[in-house]
């Protein structure tokens, strides 16, 4: 009986431990299960980062040309509008009193110009452009010829001693023009027609903007295509373009700017040319 007692119990520790070893083993292919499960989902948390940080790198590299093209963008329009280089600033300009766009026929020989601010060219049909304010008229300046004494070459030359220093010029005096806005009236001859021009400020100081509006009306009802104008003063001359503001482009208003960099104490005009299919037509405006 004791014999059959004590089997009985080997049996039952036997089968204790192989329930105890089964049941390690699960829990170790669960515990295995779940930390693979977990590396999968690690796995893929990685993979949406990555995807999310690389759509930031484009996003930044999108903001960064775009930024980009709009300084380039900037760049050209001060090209278009001053006359600049790629290479060169206002600052530049400003400094070394150089401008690109130099009238040589207006530094030509001739010092000096009669002042009237309400004269027009012979095409705002011959003088018939009237200024709706008076206009204080300036002085005549005078050109002063410089002849100096010397011999020639050849016979009966006598050699001359050192010619005598050239006297000194005197200084150059500037008139004022007239103060604020100023506007011209009339009609140019052809197609399209000009009918009015407003200078704002006329008296425009170095450095500092003037803006120009042109009334334009194209009686063949064709677009205007161009409106350009070119202020000169005493040492450059300054191109500008206008565009439309108000009205259409058959029968509108056009208004541009440019900038003074120089002085107008002996010369001081402004042309503006309109373009249609019509043809051209162009007034000049002289303040000096």
């Amino acid at each position: 009986m004791k014999k059959k007692s004590y089997s009985v119990l080997v049996i039952s520790i036997i089968l204790i431990l192989f329930s105890v070893s089964f049941f390690a083993k699960s829990q170790v292919s669960l515990a295995a299960t779940i930390s693979g499960v977990k590396l999968a989902q690690f796995q893929e948390q990685i993979t949406k980062i990555r995807s999310q940080i690389e759509e930031i790198k484009i996003l930044i590299e999108i903001k960064d040309l775009k930024k980009e093209i709009a300084e380039k963008e900037s760049l050209m329009e001060k090209v278009r509008m001053y006359g600049l280089t790629l290479h060169q600033t206002i600052p530049d300009i400003i400094l070394k009193g150089l401008y690109p766009f130099k009238v040589a026929e207006e530094s030509a020989t001739t010092t000096a110009t009669t002042t009237d601010a309400t004269t027009t060219s012979a095409e705002t049909i011959a003088g018939e452009a009237s200024s709706t304010e008076g206009v204080a008229a300036g002085s005549e300046a005078t050109t002063t010829e410089i002849v100096t004494a010397g011999g020639g070459f050849g016979e009966g030359a006598t050699p001359a001693s050192a010619p005598d220093p050239e006297p000194e010029p005197p200084p150059a005096v500037c008139n004022p023009v007239a103060s604020g806005v100023r506007t011209y009236t009339g009609t140019t001859k052809t197609n399209p027609k000009i009918t009015q021009v407003r200078i704002d400020p006329l008296d425009v100081q170095k450095f500092a903007y003037q803006t120009v509006s042109v009334n334009i009306q194209d009686m063949n009802e064709n677009s205007v295509t161009e409106v350009s104008g070119t202020a000169i003063t005493d040492n450059n001359s300054f191109p500008f373009s206008l565009s439309l503001v108000s009205g259409t482009d058959i029968n509108g208003t056009w208004q541009g700017s440019w900038l003074n960099l120089d002085t107008y104490c002996q010369i001081y005009m402004l042309k503006i040319i309109a373009t249609s299919e019509s043809g051209q037509s162009k007034v000049e405006i002289a303040f000096k």
